[in-house]
């Protein structure tokens, strides 16, 4: 375990040359933080806001929902993803 935290960190603390694409970033950047220390120096890009920047009235949407409404043609991606 220890080995494959040494190289998240390396991937995450080491450059800011790459770009994070997470659905919910802010979670995923505090549980790093809290719970392994990581101070991630990257660019990052978050699905769920650019959703509400399309539609800020609108009830928050999961990735499955935005796949679905966005990208139909796509949706077989998803599967096996929870």
């Amino acid at each position: 375990m220890s080995d494959r935290l040494a190289a998240i960190r390396k991937v995450l603390e080491g450059s800011d040359d790459y770009t994070v694409v997470a659905m919910d970033a802010k979670s995923c950047y505090g549980a790093l933080k809290r719970g392994c220390g990581i101070c991630c120096r990257g660019k990052f890009q978050d699905p769920k806001v650019a959703n509400w920047l399309l539609d800020p009235g609108a009830k928050e949407k999961n990735l499955h929902r935005m796949v679905h409404d966005y990208l139909p043609l796509e949706a077989f991606l998803l599967e096996g993803v929870l």
